[in-house]
Formats: C-alpha cells, sequence, structure tokens
C-alpha cells in the first residue's frame, strides 16, 4: 500500500486547522466590534452555565454583557442567577433596577418571572436576618457600593437590603474622592 510522505500530510492538514484558527479569530473580532453582539453572547453563555447550576459563573457572564451593552435585561438576569443561589440582597437590588430601568432600553413589559422573583426576595428578606436601608446619593448620579455585595455592583439612590451587621457604604463620582461611611444595620 502506498502513502504520502509524511511531510506532505503535515502541509495538507496545516490549511485546515489554519483556516478553522482564521474563522475563529474572525468570529472573535466581530463580537469585539459590535457591543450588543459580545453582550448577547455572554448573555447566551450565561444561560447555559445558569441552566446547568454554574450560577456563579452565570453572574459573571450576565455582569460582563451589562459592562460590554448595558440593558436592563441584564440586570433581571443577575437577579434571576442571585436569587437561584439565596443570595436575597443582590438579588432584590438587580431585579429592583431591572424593573425601574426597563422602560428606557427594552420594548414591552420585563419578564413574567421578574415580579414574583422579586417578591420571593422580599419575603425571604423580611424573614431572614437582613435590614432594609433607604439611601439617597447626592449628587443623584454618584454610584453606591456596599462591601457586602462587591465593588462591581454599584447602585443608586433607592432601597437595598443589607445582612445585620456592621456595612461600609462608599460613595464615588467621576472626578470626585470616593467617601466611606459606616452603617450599622440591627433589627
Amino acid at each position: 500500500m502506498w502513502s504520502l510522505p509524511e511531510n506532505f500530510r503535515m502541509l495538507y492538514e496545516v490549511p485546515r486547522w489554519f483556516v478553522m484558527l482564521a474563522l475563529g479569530l474572525w468570529a472573535h473580532s466581530a463580537h469585539a466590534d459590535d457591543p450588543k453582539a459580545r453582550a448577547d453572547a455572554l448573555v447566551e453563555q450565561g444561560g447555559r452555565w445558569g441552566r446547568h447550576g454554574q450560577l456563579e459563573q452565570a453572574v459573571s457572564a450576565f455582569k460582563q454583557a451589562q459592562a460590554a451593552f448595558a440593558r436592563p435585561r441584564h440586570l433581571c438576569n443577575i437577579g434571576l442567577a442571585y436569587a437561584r443561589r439565596g443570595k436575597w440582597p443582590q438579588a432584590h437590588s438587580f431585579l429592583r433596577h431591572c424593573s425601574e430601568q426597563w422602560p428606557t432600553g427594552e420594548s414591552g413589559a420585563p419578564p413574567r418571572w421578574v415580579a414574583p422573583r422579586l417578591m420571593q426576595a422580599e419575603k425571604a428578606l423580611r424573614s431572614g436576618d437582613f435590614g432594609r436601608v433607604d439611601v439617597q446619593a447626592i449628587p443623584r448620579d454618584a454610584a453606591l457600593t456596599v462591601a457586602a455585595f462587591g465593588a462591581d455592583e454599584p447602585f443608586g439612590s433607592g432601597q437595598i437590603w443589607l445582612p445585620f451587621g456592621r456595612h461600609e457604604l462608599t460613595i464615588s463620582r467621576a472626578d470626585y474622592l470616593p467617601k466611606t461611611v459606616a452603617l450599622t444595620v440591627d433589627s
């Protein structure tokens, strides 16, 4: 039986791999050039992780989607993943922001599951070791963060729920120094 020399086969196979690599790079650059397409791909990936119970990875993907192309639906997805993890303060915060911001960035009404999940989060918070804090940011466009949530989860004025205990709340705005204050939440 006759076969091709080894170096000839290798030359034949290299272009096939090169084409596959080139297509992969092209697809990646297409998402890099289009923030909405990148966000949509991240939401799809986050959805797959969520369906397989990998909720921490799902939250990360949804946050990246929000950073790439801000939309209220990303906030809904983050809130849902937090609710499924039992992280009620974060679930409530993201679902509330999703509901409040929906008219500005999406067509139609928020998904039907948002209101029941928001009520579920509020019920869990009211019956648990959490306290509601009403926060007014001044100036109004300042970002607030609380260490219990993480620096990548800023919020604005409104209500947040925090576990009982001591917390640090930081207010920041472009061109201003951030200010951190201590806060104690008790029953």
